[in-house]
């Protein structure tokens, strides 16, 4: 499932859910799109939110919901979706 901050309401991220990453705004040093990260913090706002990665190449960056946009990934498959 994507986030975008269009449905974040129904669908709220967990600590611990791995992600990937659709898309990035404005960010000077941006992590690249389709890496892959393990959620570590959510941070619920009106009408947006902040999430807090661990990517897996060792960088940690908040991704800013909307306009920043990942997906879940199925728990199932491990990063190699």
């Amino acid at each position: 499932m994507a986030f975008d901050g269009e449905t974040m309401n129904d669908n709220i991220p967990r600590i611990g859910d791995r992600i990937r990453l659709l898309a990035i705004a404005d960010d000077p040093a941006p992590i690249p799109i389709d890496m892959r990260g393990v959620i570590t913090d959510v941070h619920k706002h009106r009408g947006w939110m902040q999430i807090e990665v661990d990517w897996e190449y060792g960088r940690t960056l908040m991704l800013t919901v909307p306009p920043d946009q990942f997906a879940v990934v199925d728990p199932s498959s491990g990063f190699n979706e």
